[in-house]
């Protein structure tokens, strides 16, 4: 499935990068030198370079086997692409993506649950809206790819979107460091965080789209550049799980923000100094770059394969602005929870009668990809109730829900209702995870993903599509009945401790869902047809962001529907979880009408029934729109 995948997604680059290339008058010489990234090792010096175990090992050689392997790997990946293109692959991929969305995603838990002047104190409602809004620039990983590529500036593609995605990061997260009480308020909290995202998901395009430049011109090396972007965002994800929850207790939530300042200026030196070496389009001139730009993407509009995916991801922008913004500017979660109906109806209309023009399968797919996560409902109640706040584990606050929990005077049904859903308030006290326990629960996650992958690819790649999707979606359902053990306190009473219970939830919950996300990076990948294959796969992926958010903002209605989930109560949390959980049955309906037949283990894609017409067409933006490779290949 890995070959199979990055073969679907950087097939094409090689020739697009021909197609992008200025053209030169006949007999004059290029003014521009040569790319770095060209000048590569042959494949014989490259393969020399591969650790490997002396004849006669000796014990010292068994224990630095390890180090040395990846000293070599460095080494030959440094000889191939360039050292410096290597440091800014680490620095994009586990710096400023993989600790930096460490820190600043829990950072942000903390500022918008914590009360005053520490945080913001939100109830779960206004989180989820703001946590929507926040995430919103990586549903749009498309339209980066055709900003980029129909606007150069000073004649680059790419290096000096990374370079305002940096300074945009360092000052949003600079400023969230800094601000603090009545300074911060909420809609300032939620537009800093959204440009933080930012930062992070425009430089994850822009460095996608070169590494498939350079799969393409040699994919025998194409795998260990995959290796080193995922091994690198893998570890710096783990490391900076580890330490988060420490900083965040010893030093604040703003300590946290601050060092992701860093992590987002460390992308300014490479993309000042060219690391990327990207080639400067020597006709971008200030004088017609504006006429160009009109061509190009006149051009681009009239083709009839790829306009209907250039429009589609311009309209998904807009409706994904268009919830943000209303979630932002208004405390009602009724008039939320309508707009978000209302979008994703017009979302599933315009991807079905888009992408049917390009492939009635991939259409059905892609609708399936984006309802399924809109289907399911998601809140952070479950973080309130189980985190360490005054009002959960104080005595005072332990009193205060315990004389308001009652229960006593019912009878009949209203009694066997209050026993299944209402309150609970017994002798057993709430879970109070400090900071540090919390990062732990994101160790176990990071490594049940990775348990997620690998069992995927041994167990599960021979089922299809239909019946994988079917046996997840079960297992979520009962997996998210084990929150309705945990809140009923059931485990307390069997004597198994909070953090054991809690754990077993954290190694499952990620290894189900890696083992329903596998097949749906696959399945987008096989259904793109030539020509569009990036835009069309990062396409895919903010669809899939865009599902998932919008499950939050149904569940902001949902919360309202049930009169509030607040602290310290947390009235009608049971029935929340109820609800919830068979909520994430709804995708199992769509199955049989929007996954199409086949097992990711097929040597043949799903028959693409296309109605496009077939005539090659240039893959104007191809290369430019970044395919989401990482997620692609951890296949």
């Amino acid at each position: 499935p890995t070959r199979l995948l990055w073969s679907c997604l950087a097939g094409r680059a090689a020739a697009h990068m021909e197609e992008i290339s200025p053209e030169r008058a006949p007999g004059r010489a290029p003014n521009r030198r040569a790319p770095s990234w060209q000048q590569k090792v042959s494949n014989e010096e490259y393969d020399s370079m591969v650790y490997k175990m002396p004849a006669n090992p000796s014990a010292v050689d068994y224990v630095l086997v390890w180090p040395r392997a990846i000293a070599s790997f460095f080494v030959r990946v440094s000889a191939a692409f360039g050292w410096r293109y290597v440091c800014f692959v680490i620095l994009v991929y586990g710096l400023n993506q993989g600790l930096g969305e460490s820190l600043s995603f829990f950072a942000t838990q903390y500022l918008l649950t914590d009360e005053q002047p520490d945080g913001l104190g939100l109830p779960p409602e206004r989180f989820a809206a703001i946590e929507g809004f926040a995430h919103m620039p990586w549903q749009m990983k498309a339209v980066y790819g055709i900003l980029s590529d129909l606007l150069p500036i000073a004649g680059f593609h790419r290096s000096p979107y990374v370079l305002i995605a940096s300074v945009v990061g360092s000052v949003a997260y600079a400023l969230l460091s800094a601000l603090r009480g009545k300074a911060l308020a909420p809609q300032l909290a939620a537009v800093l965080l959204m440009l933080g995202n930012f930062s992070m998901a425009s430089p994850d395009v822009m460095i996608d789209a070169s590494m498939a430049e350079r799969t393409a011109s040699n994919p025998r090396h194409g795998s260990d550049l995959q290796a080193l972007a995922w091994g690198m965002m893998s570890i710096f994800s783990l490391v900076g799980s580890a330490c988060k929850g420490v900083l965040l207790s010893t030093f604040g939530t703003r300590t946290l923000f601050a060092l992701t300042v860093v992590t987002s200026a460390a992308l300014l030196p490479p993309a000042v100094l060219g690391w990327l070496s990207e080639r400067r389009d020597v006709e971008a001139a200030p004088c017609c770059c504006a006429r160009k730009t009109l061509a190009k993407a006149r051009a681009a509009f009239s083709d009839h394969g790829r306009a209907p995916v250039l429009r589609l991801s311009l309209v998904v922008c807009a409706l994904s602005f268009s919830l943000g913004g209303t979630s932002l500017a208004t405390d009602s979660a009724t008039i939320i929870c309508l707009v978000g109906v209302g979008i994703t109806a017009l979302v599933t209309a315009f991807v079905y009668f888009e992408e049917r023009k390009v492939s009635r399968v991939l259409a059905k797919a892609s609708v399936y990809i984006f309802l399924s996560g809109a289907l399911q409902p998601s809140t952070p109640a479950m973080f309130y109730w189980y985190k360490e706040t005054e009002s959960n584990c104080s005595p005072a606050g332990e009193a205060e829900w315990e004389v308001a929990g009652g229960g006593s005077g019912r009878t009949g049904a209203s009694s066997l209702w209050h026993s299944l859903f209402g309150d609970v308030h017994n002798e057993f006290r709430r879970p109070c995870f400090e900071p540090e326990f919390v990062g732990l629960m994101s160790v176990v996650s990071y490594a049940s993903f990775a348990i997620g992958t690998a069992a995927y690819n041994r167990y599960f790649s021979a089922w299809s599509y239909r019946r994988i999707w079917a046996f997840t979606q079960l297992v979520f359902v009962f997996l998210n009945l084990a929150d309705y053990a945990w809140v009923s306190r059931w485990n307390v009473a069997l004597g198994i401790p909070d953090r054991v219970f809690v754990m077993g939830e954290e190694v499952l919950s990620p290894l189900f869902a890696r083992l329903a996300a596998m097949p749906m990076f696959i399945l987008a990948a096989r259904l793109c047809p030539e020509g569009i294959e990036a835009t069309l796969f990062a396409l895919t992926m903010g669809l899939s962001n865009f599902g998932s958010k919008m499950g939050s903002y149904v569940g902001i209605g949902l919360l309202s529907a049930l009169g509030g989930v607040d602290a310290p109560h947390f009235a009608n949390l049971r029935l929340l979880i109820v609800v919830r959980s068979l909520t994430r049955a709804l995708p199992i309906a769509l199955i049989p009408f929007l996954v199409p037949e086949g097992s990711p283990s097929d040597l043949e894609p799903p028959t693409p029934d296309a109605i496009a017409p077939t005539a090659p067409s240039k893959p104007a933006l191809d290369e430019s729109t970044a395919p989401d490779s990482k997620a692609a290949t951890s296949a």
